[in-house]
């Protein structure tokens, strides 16, 4: 059985395993200064706003975020930082992202926003929001100083 749960320390280690897949997976790649300690600390800044997929007392899913608004309207959207489900469970991720969508709502966020990460799986990653009804807003560009 699945369940979804907010951000509990009962699964700490879970989620530091979770931190761990998603980094060798998907910022390894491209982005070797971002390190697993800083990904770690981002996950427990935004611990009020994380979201757990929890099978068998497991967590096998993260989705962490942030509150923010659209700078012209000042509408409250939630802005993804993390969404990453074991390669075992993924075919209970869109599930996940579905029942977080409903709770964000709940909560007053008119929108999420979702980070496409400029790795391997960008392509994918596109055409997955795209069939989830999210458009495209804007891409961003970082130059190191």
């Amino acid at each position: 059985m699945i369940t979804i749960e907010r951000y509990d320390r009962k699964y700490q280690t879970d989620i530091e395993w979770l931190a761990q897949c998603f980094h060798e997976e998907s910022l390894k790649e491209y982005a070797a200064d971002l390190s697993l300690e800083v990904l770690q600390n981002t996950i427990d800044e935004v611990r009020d706003d994380t979201y757990l997929m929890i099978v068998d007392d497991v967590a096998v899913g993260i989705i962490a975020g942030r509150p923010a608004d659209i700078p012209l309207t000042k509408e409250m959207v939630w802005q993804e930082l993390i969404w990453f489900v074991l390669k075992e469970h993924r075919r209970h991720g869109v599930k996940f992202l579905r029942e977080v969508q409903v709770s964000l709502k709940h909560e007053g966020y008119v929108a999420m926003g979702m980070a496409c990460m400029e790795n391997s799986m960008k392509d994918k990653l596109f055409r997955l929001y795209g069939k989830l009804g999210f458009q495209p807003v804007e891409h961003h560009f970082i130059g190191r100083l």
